[in-house]
Parts: C-alpha cells; structure tokens; sequence
C-alpha cells in the first residue's frame, strides 16, 4: 500500500491512500483548468503531481524517517521523458511549481 498522507494516528487504515489523493486532485484540478478549456491537462497534473510518493523512502518518511525526499519533481521529470517533447515542459512546470507554491504561501503566512 502507498500512502500519500499520514494522520496522528500510527492505524494506516486511517491514512489516506495514495491513489485516492492522485484521483480526486486530478477530477479537481481537471475541473478548474475546464474553466480555461485545458481539462485533460488538469487532470493529467493532478495525477502526476505527487508521483514520488509512489516509493518506498516516501513511505518510510510517513512512517517518521528523518531522512528528506524529493516526492515534487517525479511527476515532472517523468512527463519530460515520456513526451519528450517541449510541450511537455509546459506540464512539467505545472507539476513541479505546485510544490513551490505551498511552501511561498507558508512562508508568507508566517512571516
């Protein structure tokens, strides 16, 4: 089992699975990128969005590893390499830049 978030709980039947999380983000994001006629684009990001949890050192990491890991970039790497393509890198942007607006929007917040 891949898990893409953990709860205070050690239970993982309380956490949330990892296909779960990749499936509802991809119908959300595919319906706020409809609004601008890039649906199928939207959904494509949404599943490859948190593609590096899918590995075991993310899962360790769940389970209270200290060790960091880069789960933001798979999904981006992974779209360059298999469109190899430039249109890809417009996907693997959005991919990869997810990430980065969480942690700005953190540090804003808190300063």
């Amino acid at each position: 089992m891949f898990y893409a978030h953990r709860t205070d709980s050690e239970d993982k039947s309380e956490w949330q699975l990892l296909q779960t999380h990749l499936e509802n983000v991809s119908r959300r994001a595919g319906e706020f990128a409809a609004q601008f006629g890039a649906e199928e684009w939207g959904k494509a990001a949404g599943l490859l969005h948190d593609f590096g949890k899918f590995s075991v050192s993310f899962q360790k990491r769940l389970e209270g590893s200290p060790i960091p890991v880069d789960h933001a970039t798979a999904g981006a790497q992974y779209i360059v390499e298999a469109w190899k393509n430039k249109t890809a890198r417009i996907l693997a942007y959005v991919i990869a830049g997810h990430h980065a607006g969480f942690v700005l929007k953190h540090a804003v917040r808190h300063q």
